[in-house]
Parts: structure tokens; C-alpha cells; sequence
């Protein structure tokens, strides 16, 4: 079973033989863009994200890379906001 995740909305996988993640085209470099956005992070923020690096109460956050899935926002209090969907009220 191999492990797999990814990095910006790319696929990665780890290479057991070479003992480290490669991308899903095989090659190791680590610098690609996101998948949506076609930016590279700037100072470890996702690109798209910079305006938040100076919140005092974000300790992360992310865009999803084109799944809205996976963006979030982690508060440094533990609260944790995430995309759920349509949600009608």
C-alpha cells in the first residue's frame, strides 16, 4: 500500500524504495504551484490566503486548492472552520 496526500492540490506519494514523497509525475521537487491558483505560497501562506498571515488570532489556514473540502481556518483558540456545503437555514 503505498501512502499518498497532497501538497497545493497536487498528488504526492511516498516512495518507499527512495525512502521519500514524490510527486505523482515521479519527479521529488518539491516547488509546484497550486493546482487552482497557478501561485506558489509566499513566506509557507497559500497565496491566495496572504491577508490572513497577520491575523493575530489565525494560527492556520487553508484555500483547499480548488476543493472547498479541504480549505480551512484554525483559530489559535481550537475552533476549526471548514466548508460543509449548500447549507439552506
Amino acid at each position: 500500500m503505498t501512502a499518498k496526500m497532497s501538497i497545493r492540490g497536487n498528488e504526492v506519494y511516498y516512495d518507499t524504495k527512495d525512502k521519500k514523497w514524490k510527486w505523482s509525475d515521479g519527479s521529488d521537487d518539491l516547488a509546484k504551484p497550486c493546482v487552482k491558483c497557478k501561485e506558489y505560497p509566499v513566506d509557507d501562506v497559500d497565496y491566495c490566503l496572504q491577508g490572513l498571515k497577520d491575523c493575530e488570532m489565525i494560527h492556520s489556514a487553508c484555500c483547499g486548492h480548488g476543493n472547498d473540502v479541504e480549505g480551512y481556518i484554525l483559530l489559535k483558540d481550537g475552533r476549526l472552520f471548514k466548508y460543509i456545503g449548500n447549507v439552506k437555514v
